[in-house]
């Protein structure tokens, strides 16, 4: 019988220690970017993060996938990931010519048996288990979007290149108070104003941002006052008030219309001036949402 890599319990492989190409955690959890850490039984190990941060414990060799079905070699790191059956990880082992013969299901001091029974003589385990494939960058769409409050906007991170071993990223909002992000991207937009939120890969720290404008639209108007009397020989003049909704609409542009401009003419800011006997409609139209109210304006002589 061949001896383990190390006694049980033995922690020789440190953070640079032999590269998983895949594990699948009890709970479900994939990893693409660890290393086998401590030896815990001839087919149990724990495992930990490139950085060395994390400890992920218990976690058993196979060289199946959940179906009992051999790996295939051919297979990149998150294919493999999603095969794996929960609590689970996986090593391909590669020979002098860096082809992988196959996946290891026993890791011995001087040889490794794999899936298919057969065993590989190795000199050390240098270079098992497909290497961690860096991040080169990330790129984050839309770059820019403009949402009314209370909408939302999914954004999305492409890490670069496609095979990245880890392509976890974080988001952050530059402006909570106008935009808030979830940690999968998604953005709710809080209140008028802008907000750049970055995103950030856990490998290389590589960001890309995606600016956020967040507006209020006017949901109506009203004019004051509602019936205006004017007379020619008296007050000729009327200045009428449109109050947009909401007070936090953005846009409170609005434009005036006289139904009658012989009888009584309107100014761009909603002065009334009588010009003749009658009665004429004084309309508001908001320029957001074409909302509209009126004054029903009377001239006597």
């Amino acid at each position: 019988m061949g001896k383990p890599i190390a006694g049980r319990n033995k922690s020789p492989f440190g953070v640079n220690g032999i590269n998983v190409d895949a594990a699948v955690l009890s709970d479900g959890t994939k990893l693409t970017n660890v290393r086998i850490s401590k030896q815990r039984s001839i087919n149990m190990f724990d495992l930990l993060s490139a950085d060395g941060a994390t400890l992920y414990p218990f976690v058993k060799i196979t060289g199946v996938d959940k179906d009992g079905v051999n790996l295939d070699p051919a297979d990149d790191n998150d294919t493999l990931a999603d095969n794996l059956a929960n609590g689970t990880f996986c090593i391909s082992i590669v020979d002098t010519a860096g082809d992988v013969l196959g996946f290891a299901v026993r890791l011995l001091l001087n040889k490794v048996t794999l899936q298919d029974g057969s065993t590989v003589f190795l000199a050390d385990y240098t270079g098992q288990g497909q290497a961690a494939v860096a991040v080169t960058g990330v790129d984050l769409t839309p770059a820019t979007a403009s949402l009314l409050v209370g909408a939302t906007q999914q954004l999305t991170a492409t890490v670069a290149p496609t095979d990245a071993t880890d392509k976890t990223v974080s988001y952050v909002s530059g402006t909570p108070s106008v935009a808030t992000v979830s940690a999968s991207g998604l953005v709710t937009a809080v209140a008028n104003g802008s907000s750049t939120i970055t995103v950030t890969t856990t490998d290389g720290s590589f960001t890309d941002t995606s600016v956020i404008t967040v507006t209020t639209a006017v949901t109506g108007v009203d004019l004051t006052p509602a019936t205006v009397t004017l007379s020619l020989a008296g007050t000729t003049t009327q200045q009428l008030t449109a109050t947009v909704a909401p007070a936090t609409a953005s846009n409170q542009a609005v434009t005036y219309v006289s139904s009658a401009p012989s009888i009584a003419t309107v100014s761009s800011t909603g002065l009334v001036t009588a010009v003749a006997e009658g009665s004429a409609t004084i309309t508001v139209t908001t320029t957001d949402g074409s909302f509209t109210d009126t004054t029903a304006v009377t001239v006597t002589a």
